[in-house]
């Protein structure tokens, strides 16, 4: 004889973890920020995001996809990049895919040496160093031809 029982709360504060899930494909031109930077507002506004955590996942998105689309080709065409976002509990998740040559930021991009003023101190790095500051962690790997770099940022909502 088997008996099982499952615990179903009917409590209120009791919730399954819903995720929210979006897929946006991103020509590798600079144009492009007019339109994903202002699409990626309108959606998490409309998932009642802060406005401070919306302004936050805009700089991670305009600054990955500018390194991406200037230093990451590989001259083939049509090149793409694809930026996938979730939204779970209150982790923001952004996924970048592109098959450009395998780049891994983390460990290529060096951290400005703040201590220096703007003239003297070497062009490059500082806007990664933006996104490695409001981002609670980044992920990248190289699989199948691709890069994948994956933000988690964890957000507020009104």
């Amino acid at each position: 004889t088997l008996l099982v029982f499952q615990y179903q709360p009917l409590s209120i504060f009791f919730q399954e973890a819903q995720t929210l899930q979006w897929k946006i494909r991103i020509n590798r031109e600079l144009t492009e920020l007019d339109r994903v930077k202002p699409y990626i507002g309108k959606i998490l506004q409309e998932e009642s995001i802060t406005v401070e955590s919306i302004q936050d996942a805009q700089l991670i998105v305009e600054e990955i996809l500018v390194n991406i689309i200037e230093y990451g080709g590989n001259n083939q065409h049509p090149c793409f990049i694809d930026l996938e976002i979730k939204i779970e509990d209150n982790t923001l998740t952004m996924v970048f895919q592109d098959d450009g040559k395998p780049f891994n930021p983390l460990t290529e991009i060096l951290a400005p040496d703040l201590s220096m003023n703007d003239e003297v101190r070497s062009s490059g790095g500082l806007g990664f160093y933006l996104v490695q500051e409001i981002c609670d962690r980044i992920d990248y790997d190289y699989h199948h031809g691709k890069n994948i770099l994956t933000t988690y940022q964890n957000i507020n909502k009104r």
